[in-house]
């Protein structure tokens, strides 16, 4: 039986072990960190009665069926549409922007994109280059300054004029009344948990996990004891945004579960767990709100969340994966970090079915029917 290693227990190494696992491989899974699930890890939080997100809110969705029936395999998961408020000028606003946060902005009454238009569009850019002119393109001035510079500016500590157009287009504007945050056809969260749904993953006989161990990221000589590597860790001075996430409890009375805070100056969104991911225990009941407060780290200071895919760094990306490959021709990069790609749960899954088949170690015509 080929043996194959996957560096990184966080959701992609997790989902390739079982994809592997299932093909026959046996597998060894590390992680540097003493918990498995990665930036998706939760736990139970009693007091506030409710799964907390150790990483920031993991709403999961997906348009793809092959995908949500994937998942379903390994745990129940209720249903949940997330919504996101913006906290400005002490009102919320839906967010992202739709016809509703426009009647709310303007306070006027809007039917379709051609009374939107009318409100919202002071200037163009011919060939919008960056996240600040294509924004303004898309919802003009005011908007942009409501809900996106500060915001942005914030999240990922340099100018608007600094960031591809790419990052924008996750929350462009929508001409209709969908005040979900995601627009996939299923959607949810693990009835028991993440942590749950990350050991069933890793339920089988031909799966042994370590923790607490570190891979060494100079030294291939270990790398020939196995058939294939599974890189799911980031590189050596490559940007990466972090972001610490501080706990409050309180008593406030709100039924929002999302907020971003545009003029706060210091956090960019609040979560309110109690009401996200409530726990799934009979007769537990809290007054208090888990709210969790998310405050920009500066670049590599704490646990790799985001890629900052700027020209500039997809370059030294590319730098830093050949020099990687060289040293560990063996390895395939799946991930976020790996692949230095902004990758929702859904897309980050896909990634691992697409790659693994294309690497011939797995038949994806089983899963996609």
């Amino acid at each position: 039986m080929e043996k194959i290693l996957i560096v990184g227990a966080g959701l992609t190494g997790c989902v390739c072990a079982n994809l592997l696992a299932n093909s026959g491989y046996k597998v060894s899974i590390i992680d540097k960190s003493e918990y498995l699930g990665g930036l998706c890890r939760d736990a139970k939080y009693l007091l506030g009665n409710c799964y907390l997100h150790r990483f920031g809110p993991h709403c999961f969705h997906t348009k793809q069926k092959y995908i949500w029936d994937f998942v379903n395999r390994f745990s129940k998961w209720r249903d949940f549409h997330l919504q996101q408020m913006s906290y400005v000028d002490g009102k919320y606003f839906h967010f992202p922007i739709n016809l509703n946060t426009i009647e709310e902005v303007y306070q006027t009454d809007v039917k379709d994109q051609y009374d939107v238009d009318k409100l919202i569009h002071d200037k163009t850019y011919d060939n919008p280059k960056n996240f600040e002119e294509y924004a303004i393109n898309d919802v003009g001035t005011k908007l942009y300054e409501m809900f996106f510079k500060r915001y942005t500016e914030k999240q990922w500590m340099c100018k608007c004029d600094q960031l591809p157009p790419s990052i924008y287009k996750r929350v462009s504007i929508r001409y209709n009344r969908d005040n979900d945050l995601f627009q996939g056809q299923y959607q949810g969260l693990p009835d028991e948990g993440y942590n749950s749904f990350f050991s069933n993953l890793l339920n089988h006989p031909n799966i042994e996990l370590t923790l607490s161990t570190e891979y060494n990221y100079h030294d291939s000589s270990k790398d020939y004891d196995y058939y294939k590597i599974v890189y799911t860790g980031g590189y050596d001075d490559l940007p990466y945004r972090c972001t610490y996430f501080s706990l409050r409890e309180d008593r406030l009375d709100t039924m929002h579960s999302l907020v971003s805070l545009p003029q706060d100056p210091s956090y960019v969104r609040v979560t309110n767990y109690s009401i996200m991911h409530p726990l799934n225990i009979k007769g537990l009941s809290s007054n208090v709100n888990a709210r969790v407060y998310d405050l920009p780290l500066p670049n590599n200071s704490g646990e790799l969340c985001i890629p900052i895919n700027t020209l500039e760094n997809n370059v030294l990306y590319l730098q830093k994966r050949d020099e990687f490959m060289k040293l560990h021709p063996k390895a395939i990069l799946i991930g976020r970090l790996a692949t230095y790609k902004y990758l929702n749960m859904d897309e980050a899954i896909d990634q691992c079915f697409k790659i693994l088949s294309k690497e011939q170690l797995i038949d994806i015509s089983q899963y996609i029917k």
